[in-house]
């Protein structure tokens, strides 16, 4: 099974996310992008960023490279996200699914 997305136009990006434990959605070209967990955990990570980054709700990171992110939901419940740009630029998202 195929599980690339096709990158949706910009108008098309959401302001909230939402995640179910396991859930993955990843983002391209999303430099300054500022995602704060609104509820639920996360993992995050971003390309050229050796660290990784474990959020919680009200927690907030702004992307800093121009590679890809991606974002798992934790659980045990959902996660929501809100996703702000900086500067009117919106990144190319990616919804991909968790491989079984």
């Amino acid at each position: 099974m195929d599980t690339t997305a096709t990158p949706t136009a910009s108008a098309d990006l959401p302001r909230t996310v939402d995640l179910a434990p396991g859930a993955l959605t990843s983002l391209q070209q999303a430099r300054g992008l500022c995602i704060t967990v609104i509820t639920g955990r996360v993992w995050l990570t971003e390309e050229g960023d050796e660290q990784d980054h474990f959020l919680s709700g009200g927690d907030t990171h702004v992307v800093a490279g121009c590679g890809r992110v991606v974002v798992e939901g934790l659980g045990p419940g959902a996660a929501r996200l809100d996703l702000a740009t900086a500067a009117g630029r919106s990144p190319t998202p990616e919804r991909q699914p968790l491989a079984a």
